[in-house]
Protein backbone atom coordinates (compact mmCIF):
# COMPACT_ATOMS: atom_id res chain seq x y z
CA UNK A 1 0.00 0.00 0.00
CA UNK A 2 1.32 3.94 -1.24
CA UNK A 3 1.88 6.08 1.78
CA UNK A 4 -0.18 8.33 1.00
CA UNK A 5 -3.18 5.78 1.08
CA UNK A 6 -2.25 4.80 4.68
CA UNK A 7 -5.30 5.19 7.04
CA UNK A 8 -5.02 8.62 9.23
CA UNK A 9 -2.36 7.91 12.18
CA UNK A 10 -3.57 9.30 15.61
CA UNK A 11 -3.00 12.93 14.92
CA UNK A 12 -3.11 15.18 12.47
CA UNK A 13 -3.83 18.77 11.21
CA UNK A 14 -7.06 20.26 9.80
CA UNK A 15 -6.67 22.86 7.14
CA UNK A 16 -10.24 24.68 6.48
CA UNK A 17 -10.18 25.78 2.92
CA UNK A 18 -13.24 27.75 3.36
CA UNK A 19 -12.15 29.89 5.78
CA UNK A 20 -8.96 29.92 3.88
CA UNK A 21 -10.55 31.76 0.81
CA UNK A 22 -13.01 34.35 3.39
CA UNK A 23 -10.03 35.06 4.16
CA UNK A 24 -8.89 36.25 0.83
CA UNK A 25 -11.94 37.68 0.29
CA UNK A 26 -11.98 39.30 3.85
CA UNK A 27 -8.47 41.14 3.05
CA UNK A 28 -9.96 41.78 -1.08
CA UNK A 29 -12.56 44.53 1.10
CA UNK A 30 -9.53 45.68 2.79
CA UNK A 31 -7.48 46.33 0.02
CA UNK A 32 -9.43 47.02 -3.09
CA UNK A 33 -10.50 45.80 -6.59
CA UNK A 34 -7.76 47.46 -8.17
CA UNK A 35 -4.63 46.34 -5.84
CA UNK A 36 -3.39 42.78 -7.46
CA UNK A 37 -3.68 40.20 -4.09
CA UNK A 38 -0.13 37.96 -4.34
CA UNK A 39 -0.31 35.24 -1.31
CA UNK A 40 2.17 34.50 0.03
CA UNK A 41 2.60 30.87 0.21
CA UNK A 42 6.30 30.05 1.02
CA UNK A 43 7.49 27.41 3.85
CA UNK A 44 4.47 24.99 2.70
CA UNK A 45 1.89 28.03 3.02
CA UNK A 46 3.33 28.87 6.47
CA UNK A 47 2.94 24.93 7.30
CA UNK A 48 -0.70 24.48 5.93
CA UNK A 49 0.44 22.20 2.68
CA UNK A 50 0.63 24.85 -0.48
CA UNK A 51 -0.17 21.97 -3.01
CA UNK A 52 -4.15 22.11 -1.51
CA UNK A 53 -3.94 25.66 -0.87
CA UNK A 54 -2.83 27.48 -3.43
CA UNK A 55 -5.99 26.35 -5.76
CA UNK A 56 -8.39 27.11 -3.80
CA UNK A 57 -6.60 30.37 -3.13
CA UNK A 58 -6.73 30.49 -7.06
CA UNK A 59 -10.31 30.04 -6.98
CA UNK A 60 -10.86 32.65 -4.87
CA UNK A 61 -9.64 35.17 -6.77
CA UNK A 62 -5.90 35.01 -5.88
CA UNK A 63 -4.03 36.86 -8.87
CA UNK A 64 -0.39 35.71 -8.13
CA UNK A 65 1.86 33.91 -5.32
CA UNK A 66 4.74 34.59 -3.56
CA UNK A 67 7.73 31.61 -2.52
CA UNK A 68 11.08 32.01 -0.94
CA UNK A 69 12.87 28.99 -3.23
CA UNK A 70 12.64 27.44 -7.11
CA UNK A 71 11.57 24.13 -5.21
CA UNK A 72 8.30 25.68 -4.02
CA UNK A 73 7.41 27.61 -7.53
CA UNK A 74 7.91 24.28 -9.22
CA UNK A 75 6.44 22.19 -7.07
CA UNK A 76 3.26 24.85 -7.46
CA UNK A 77 3.42 24.42 -11.48
CA UNK A 78 3.63 20.98 -11.68
CA UNK A 79 0.29 20.95 -9.50
CA UNK A 80 -0.94 22.55 -12.38
CA UNK A 81 -0.68 26.48 -10.83
CA UNK A 82 -0.56 28.85 -13.88
CA UNK A 83 -0.64 31.93 -12.37
CA UNK A 84 2.06 34.15 -11.93
CA UNK A 85 4.79 32.69 -9.36
CA UNK A 86 7.21 35.30 -7.95
CA UNK A 87 10.49 34.19 -5.88
CA UNK A 88 11.18 36.76 -2.68
CA UNK A 89 14.50 35.27 -2.18
CA UNK A 90 17.54 34.05 -3.32
CA UNK A 91 18.30 32.31 -6.58
CA UNK A 92 22.01 31.07 -7.13
CA UNK A 93 22.98 31.33 -10.96
CA UNK A 94 22.42 27.30 -11.36
CA UNK A 95 18.92 27.65 -10.64
CA UNK A 96 18.54 30.16 -13.29
CA UNK A 97 17.74 28.04 -16.29
CA UNK A 98 15.05 26.16 -14.06
CA UNK A 99 13.43 29.00 -12.86
CA UNK A 100 12.94 30.59 -16.87
CA UNK A 101 11.94 27.23 -17.44
CA UNK A 102 9.10 26.92 -15.11
CA UNK A 103 8.44 30.63 -15.40
CA UNK A 104 9.12 31.97 -12.38
CA UNK A 105 9.37 35.75 -11.65
CA UNK A 106 13.16 36.92 -10.42
CA UNK A 107 13.75 39.10 -7.65
CA UNK A 108 17.19 41.37 -8.76
CA UNK A 109 18.76 43.29 -5.62
CA UNK A 110 22.15 43.57 -7.83
CA UNK A 111 23.66 44.73 -11.18
CA UNK A 112 25.79 41.47 -11.39
CA UNK A 113 22.86 38.89 -10.68
CA UNK A 114 20.57 40.65 -13.49
CA UNK A 115 23.44 40.72 -16.37
CA UNK A 116 23.85 37.01 -15.22
CA UNK A 117 19.99 36.61 -15.52
CA UNK A 118 19.76 38.08 -18.62
CA UNK A 119 22.39 36.06 -20.23
CA UNK A 120 20.38 33.18 -19.21
CA UNK A 121 17.39 34.02 -20.38
CA UNK A 122 19.27 34.82 -23.91
CA UNK A 123 20.51 31.19 -23.99
CA UNK A 124 17.25 29.60 -22.94
CA UNK A 125 15.26 31.80 -25.33
CA UNK A 126 12.85 32.62 -23.10
CA UNK A 127 12.07 36.23 -21.35
CA UNK A 128 12.61 36.71 -17.46
CA UNK A 129 10.25 38.59 -15.54
CA UNK A 130 11.96 40.68 -12.98
CA UNK A 131 10.98 42.87 -9.66
CA UNK A 132 13.83 45.01 -8.32
CA UNK A 133 14.13 44.91 -4.44
CA UNK A 134 14.76 47.85 -2.67
CA UNK A 135 16.32 47.80 0.73
CA UNK A 136 14.69 50.96 2.67
CA UNK A 137 15.35 50.15 5.48
CA UNK A 138 15.71 46.57 6.33
CA UNK A 139 18.70 45.73 5.51
CA UNK A 140 19.08 42.45 4.35
CA UNK A 141 18.52 42.43 0.17
CA UNK A 142 17.70 44.83 -1.98
CA UNK A 143 19.02 47.91 -3.83
CA UNK A 144 20.10 50.86 -1.86
CA UNK A 145 18.53 54.21 -2.07
CA UNK A 146 20.86 55.87 -4.36
CA UNK A 147 21.69 57.86 -7.46
CA UNK A 148 24.55 55.16 -8.92
CA UNK A 149 21.33 52.54 -8.06
CA UNK A 150 19.37 54.25 -10.46
CA UNK A 151 21.93 53.89 -12.60
CA UNK A 152 22.19 50.65 -12.52
CA UNK A 153 18.89 50.14 -12.46
CA UNK A 154 18.62 51.84 -16.15
CA UNK A 155 21.25 49.49 -17.40
CA UNK A 156 19.22 46.74 -16.19
CA UNK A 157 16.02 47.91 -17.96
CA UNK A 158 18.19 47.61 -21.17
CA UNK A 159 19.50 44.23 -20.86
CA UNK A 160 18.13 41.86 -23.27
CA UNK A 161 16.25 38.96 -22.26
CA UNK A 162 14.71 40.77 -19.07
CA UNK A 163 11.11 42.49 -18.45
CA UNK A 164 11.43 44.71 -15.79
CA UNK A 165 7.70 44.28 -14.64
CA UNK A 166 7.67 45.61 -10.99
CA UNK A 167 9.56 46.95 -7.94
CA UNK A 168 8.99 46.31 -3.99
CA UNK A 169 10.63 46.78 -0.36
CA UNK A 170 9.65 45.13 2.48
CA UNK A 171 8.51 46.85 5.76
CA UNK A 172 10.37 46.34 8.89
CA UNK A 173 8.71 47.30 11.19
CA UNK A 174 4.49 47.44 10.21
CA UNK A 175 3.98 45.32 12.69
CA UNK A 176 4.44 48.15 15.92
CA UNK A 177 2.32 50.56 16.78
CA UNK A 178 4.39 53.14 16.40
CA UNK A 179 4.73 53.39 12.39
CA UNK A 180 7.23 56.33 12.05
CA UNK A 181 9.96 53.67 10.75
CA UNK A 182 7.24 52.25 8.46
CA UNK A 183 6.78 55.71 6.99
CA UNK A 184 10.48 56.23 7.06
CA UNK A 185 11.06 53.65 4.91
CA UNK A 186 8.31 54.29 2.13
CA UNK A 187 9.85 57.59 2.16
CA UNK A 188 13.04 55.75 1.08
CA UNK A 189 10.64 54.00 -1.50
CA UNK A 190 9.17 56.82 -3.05
CA UNK A 191 12.55 58.29 -3.32
CA UNK A 192 13.69 55.38 -4.94
CA UNK A 193 11.17 55.58 -7.53
CA UNK A 194 11.30 59.23 -8.28
CA UNK A 195 15.55 58.18 -8.94
CA UNK A 196 14.14 55.67 -11.90
CA UNK A 197 11.85 57.57 -13.21
CA UNK A 198 14.75 60.45 -13.78
CA UNK A 199 16.53 57.76 -15.42
CA UNK A 200 13.25 56.96 -17.63
CA UNK A 201 12.41 54.10 -15.75
CA UNK A 202 9.09 53.45 -14.54
CA UNK A 203 7.28 50.12 -13.47
CA UNK A 204 3.73 48.93 -13.55
CA UNK A 205 3.97 47.58 -10.58
CA UNK A 206 5.08 48.65 -6.99
CA UNK A 207 4.68 46.74 -3.75
CA UNK A 208 5.53 47.14 -0.62
CA UNK A 209 2.28 46.18 2.01
CA UNK A 210 2.83 42.80 3.99
CA UNK A 211 -0.24 41.61 6.40
CA UNK A 212 0.62 44.58 8.99
CA UNK A 213 0.24 46.75 6.50
CA UNK A 214 -2.81 45.95 4.83
CA UNK A 215 -4.64 46.02 8.01
CA UNK A 216 -2.94 49.20 9.72
CA UNK A 217 -1.55 51.30 6.36
CA UNK A 218 -3.73 51.09 3.48
CA UNK A 219 -2.09 54.19 1.54
CA UNK A 220 0.58 51.66 1.06
CA UNK A 221 -1.46 48.90 -1.08
CA UNK A 222 0.11 50.52 -4.57
CA UNK A 223 -0.38 48.12 -7.55
CA UNK A 224 -0.17 45.12 -5.41
CA UNK A 225 0.01 43.54 -1.20
CA UNK A 226 1.37 40.71 -0.11
CA UNK A 227 -1.24 39.07 2.91
CA UNK A 228 0.73 36.27 4.62
CA UNK A 229 -0.04 35.27 8.11
CA UNK A 230 -3.31 37.13 8.17
CA UNK A 231 -4.28 34.93 5.03
CA UNK A 232 -4.01 32.06 7.55
CA UNK A 233 -6.09 33.81 10.16
CA UNK A 234 -3.46 34.75 12.66
CA UNK A 235 -2.26 38.90 13.49
CA UNK A 236 1.00 39.69 12.85
CA UNK A 237 0.91 41.36 16.44
CA UNK A 238 -0.60 42.40 19.20
CA UNK A 239 0.36 45.63 18.24
CA UNK A 240 -2.15 45.30 14.84
CA UNK A 241 -5.60 46.08 14.81
CA UNK A 242 -7.06 42.77 13.37
CA UNK A 243 -11.04 42.43 11.92
CA UNK A 244 -13.09 39.85 13.43
CA UNK A 245 -13.78 38.15 9.98
CA UNK A 246 -10.21 36.81 9.58
CA UNK A 247 -10.40 33.84 11.71
CA UNK A 248 -7.71 30.70 11.57
CA UNK A 249 -7.61 27.94 9.06
CA UNK A 250 -5.45 25.78 10.94
CA UNK A 251 -6.68 22.94 13.82
CA UNK A 252 -4.84 20.26 15.39
CA UNK A 253 -6.02 17.42 16.91
CA UNK A 254 -5.31 13.73 18.06
CA UNK A 255 -7.01 10.75 19.39
CA UNK A 256 -6.09 9.31 23.09
CA UNK A 257 -3.74 6.27 22.70
CA UNK A 258 -4.18 5.21 26.50
CA UNK A 259 -6.32 6.08 29.59
CA UNK A 260 -4.67 5.05 32.63
CA UNK A 261 -5.63 5.97 36.26
CA UNK A 262 -2.34 6.18 38.80
CA UNK A 263 -2.20 6.21 42.59
CA UNK A 264 -0.84 9.37 44.06
CA UNK A 265 2.74 9.79 44.14
CA UNK A 266 3.68 8.56 40.26
CA UNK A 267 5.98 9.87 38.21
CA UNK A 268 4.87 10.78 34.62
CA UNK A 269 7.50 11.09 31.68
CA UNK A 270 11.28 11.79 31.19
CA UNK A 271 13.45 13.10 34.00
CA UNK A 272 10.30 12.33 36.76
CA UNK A 273 9.55 15.90 36.11
CA UNK A 274 5.76 15.29 37.20
CA UNK A 275 4.55 13.60 40.20
CA UNK A 276 0.87 13.02 40.95
CA UNK A 277 -0.44 14.77 44.32
CA UNK A 278 -3.08 12.54 44.23
CA UNK A 279 -5.21 9.60 42.53
CA UNK A 280 -4.65 10.57 38.12
CA UNK A 281 -6.10 9.55 35.24
CA UNK A 282 -3.33 10.35 33.10
CA UNK A 283 -3.80 10.07 29.32
CA UNK A 284 -1.60 9.62 26.35
CA UNK A 285 -1.59 11.65 23.48
CA UNK A 286 0.54 10.43 20.38
CA UNK A 287 2.17 13.58 19.55
CA UNK A 288 5.26 15.08 20.17
CA UNK A 289 8.39 17.37 19.51
CA UNK A 290 9.32 16.23 16.02
CA UNK A 291 5.79 17.00 15.20
CA UNK A 292 6.47 20.68 15.89
CA UNK A 293 4.73 20.65 19.29
CA UNK A 294 7.90 22.28 21.43
CA UNK A 295 9.58 20.81 24.25
CA UNK A 296 8.79 24.12 25.76
CA UNK A 297 5.42 22.77 26.72
CA UNK A 298 6.71 20.49 29.08
CA UNK A 299 4.56 21.12 32.28
CA UNK A 300 3.41 24.38 30.52
CA UNK A 301 0.61 24.09 28.29
CA UNK A 302 -3.05 22.52 27.75
CA UNK A 303 -4.74 20.17 25.76
CA UNK A 304 -8.85 21.58 25.00
CA UNK A 305 -11.18 17.88 25.99
CA UNK A 306 -14.58 17.67 26.02
CA UNK A 307 -14.25 21.63 25.66
CA UNK A 308 -11.43 21.98 28.67
CA UNK A 309 -8.52 22.56 29.64
CA UNK A 310 -6.31 19.37 30.92
CA UNK A 311 -2.37 20.79 31.46
CA UNK A 312 0.21 18.43 30.17
CA UNK A 313 2.06 16.94 32.63
CA UNK A 314 6.14 16.06 32.53
CA UNK A 315 8.44 16.64 29.47
CA UNK A 316 7.19 16.36 25.97
CA UNK A 317 8.69 13.49 24.28
CA UNK A 318 9.42 13.49 20.43
CA UNK A 319 6.14 11.34 19.24
CA UNK A 320 4.18 11.49 22.92
CA UNK A 321 2.45 13.46 25.16
CA UNK A 322 0.63 13.39 28.53
CA UNK A 323 -1.73 14.97 30.18
CA UNK A 324 -3.81 15.13 32.87
CA UNK A 325 -7.62 14.65 32.51
CA UNK A 326 -8.56 14.16 36.35
CA UNK A 327 -10.44 17.44 36.19
CA UNK A 328 -12.12 16.84 33.19
CA UNK A 329 -16.72 16.91 33.43
CA UNK A 330 -17.40 13.49 31.54
CA UNK A 331 -19.91 15.30 29.16
CA UNK A 332 -19.01 12.89 26.86
CA UNK A 333 -17.18 10.04 28.76
CA UNK A 334 -13.55 10.08 28.05
CA UNK A 335 -11.75 6.74 26.15
CA UNK A 336 -9.35 5.59 23.80
CA UNK A 337 -9.90 6.97 20.69
CA UNK A 338 -11.56 9.84 22.27
CA UNK A 339 -10.39 13.18 19.93
CA UNK A 340 -8.63 16.48 21.90
CA UNK A 341 -7.79 19.58 20.23
CA UNK A 342 -3.76 20.73 20.51
CA UNK A 343 -4.51 23.77 18.29
CA UNK A 344 -8.00 25.50 17.45
CA UNK A 345 -11.13 25.91 18.69
CA UNK A 346 -13.66 22.76 20.98
CA UNK A 347 -16.80 24.31 22.58
CA UNK A 348 -15.91 27.25 24.00
CA UNK A 349 -12.97 27.54 24.25
CA UNK A 350 -9.51 27.84 21.80
CA UNK A 351 -5.91 27.25 21.82
CA UNK A 352 -4.33 29.70 19.38
CA UNK A 353 -0.93 29.96 17.98
CA UNK A 354 -0.66 33.38 19.61
CA UNK A 355 -1.44 31.42 23.00
CA UNK A 356 1.31 28.70 22.08
CA UNK A 357 3.95 31.09 20.57
CA UNK A 358 4.23 33.15 23.69
CA UNK A 359 4.76 30.05 26.06
CA UNK A 360 7.58 29.56 23.12
CA UNK A 361 8.87 32.68 23.40
CA UNK A 362 8.62 32.80 19.91
CA UNK A 363 6.13 34.00 17.38
CA UNK A 364 2.55 32.78 15.83
CA UNK A 365 4.65 32.22 12.24
CA UNK A 366 7.07 29.92 13.45
CA UNK A 367 4.18 27.56 16.01
CA UNK A 368 2.27 26.93 12.03
CA UNK A 369 5.63 26.44 10.54
CA UNK A 370 6.84 23.91 12.92
CA UNK A 371 3.13 22.04 12.94
CA UNK A 372 2.98 21.41 9.44
CA UNK A 373 5.79 19.71 8.86
CA UNK A 374 5.34 16.05 9.91
CA UNK A 375 1.71 15.66 11.05
CA UNK A 376 -0.54 14.56 7.98
CA UNK A 377 -3.48 17.22 6.26
CA UNK A 378 -6.85 16.84 6.53
CA UNK A 379 -8.62 18.90 3.58
CA UNK A 380 -11.52 20.43 4.92
CA UNK A 381 -13.94 22.29 2.27
CA UNK A 382 -17.83 23.17 1.22
CA UNK A 383 -19.25 22.07 4.35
Amino acid sequence: MHKDKLPLRGAWIEIDLDQLQHNLHSIRQLTGSKTLLMPVVKADAYGHGCVRCAPALVEAGADRFAVATLEEGVQLRETGVTTPIHCLGYLPPRQYPAALEYDIIFTVYELSQAVDISAAAVKSGRDATVHIKVDTGFTRLGFPVSEQAAEQIATISQLPGLRLEGVFSHFAAADFADKSFSVYQDQNFRTFLKLCGQKGVNFPIRHIANSAAILDMPQYNYELSRPGIILYGCRPSPEVKYPPNLSPVMSVKAEIARLMTVPADTFVGYGCTWQATRESTIATIPLGYADGFSRLFSNNGYVLVNGQRAPIVGRVCMDHIMIDVTDIRPSTPLHEGSIVTILGTDGKDSITADELAEKMGTINYEVLCLLGTRLPKVYLQNR
